[in-house]
């Protein structure tokens, strides 16, 4: 992952989101509005679809980097889903957000600002309403089940559909450019339901542009989940255990494709164990790479060491 400018994935730590970051391009950086101190601002649109990420945006500029700007906090009013951007440099950051299905919410962005001549820092906010759409009824398989049409549907990129046809589990991973483990990606596993989103297992980080795969193989909820980051190297991925060998999708920005990418598979535990899973990682110069243990698959430590 490039570390120019940051395109940033956001679960926010009170249980409702997580942090991925890669390079943003100008073509294809969202247009921005003027926020409070000298900041601009996506605005989103007044509706969005069900299960589709809110496109928001920050741009730190020289103006407000005179009006002693701080940070911008990009959330959903009343709700703990968001992100605080630290001013760094002049820079733009894209922030994701995903709110739930069916609800209004209000976008806002609160800018804080604290000059030498302060005592106290001031903020001031800039909201958007947003109404998202419900979500589609699905149609049932044999028994009621949900099911897509045409047969089970692929995995997404850094999502997966639980086998109830309710939840939705999430690999969430952020490069850390700080710290002790600057320059590792560090992953979550979070799950959608109904009642919001809640991060779920331990954090796990790696060099996975030095390891190509990243990953984790645990039981969860009752669910056996695989979870991860792959580095730019790896061109396919496949996972295969009890049910055969399955393709699992990256997950890539739109804004760029020279990133790595997170990766998600769940099963339900009383099937599959996490020692019967393996993983085959395809790189670009035609290697193959096949790892048989993927519970803590190329984990490092703060220092770097290999777990």
């Amino acid at each position: 992952m490039s570390r120019r400018s940051l395109t940033t994935t956001i679960v926010a730590a009170g249980g409702l989101a997580v942090l991925c970051a890669g390079p943003a391009t100008a073509a294809t950086t969202p247009t921005t509005v003027g926020g409070p101190y000298g900041v601009g601002v996506v605005k989103p649109a007044a509706t969005a679809p069900c299960d589709q990420e809110l496109r928001l945006g920050v741009r730190f500029t020289k103006a407000s980097k005179r009006a002693g700007v701080r940070e911008v906090r990009v959330q959903l009013r009343g709700t703990k889903t968001g992100l605080t951007v630290p001013f760094v440099t002049p820079r733009f950051t894209t922030v994701r957000l995903s709110p739930a299905c069916g609800t209004t919410v209000t976008v806002e962005y609160r800018v804080t600002r604290k000059t030498k001549t302060m005592r106290t820092a001031t903020s001031a906010t800039k909201r958007y309403r947003v109404v998202i759409a419900a979500r589609p009824a699905a149609p049932t398989g044999p028994g009621g089940v949900p099911q897509e049409p045409g047969g089970p549907p692929p995995l997404p990129a850094a999502s997966a559909k639980d086998p109830d046809g309710v939840r939705t589990w999430l690999a969430l991973a952020d490069l850390r450019s700080g710290g002790s483990r600057k320059g590792q990606t560090c992953v979550q596993t979070a799950v959608d339901s109904p009642d919001g989103r809640s991060v779920v297992g331990s954090t796990f980080c790696g060099l996975p542009e030095e390891d190509a795969v990243v990953a984790a193989a645990t039981t969860l909820n009752g669910r056996t989940v695989v979870s991860g980051v792959v580095g730019t190297q790896v061109t396919a991925l496949t996972v295969t255990g009890p049910f055969g060998t399955q393709t699992i999708t990256p997950s890539k920005s739109e804004d760029a494709s020279d990133e790595a990418g997170e990766i998600i598979a769940v099963y339900d535990a009383a099937a599959v164990a996490p020692e019967q899973l393996q993983l085959q990682a395809t790189l670009a110069d035609g290697r193959v790479l096949s790892f048989t243990d993927i519970r803590r698959l190329n984990w490092r430590s703060a220092g770097g060491a290999r777990i």
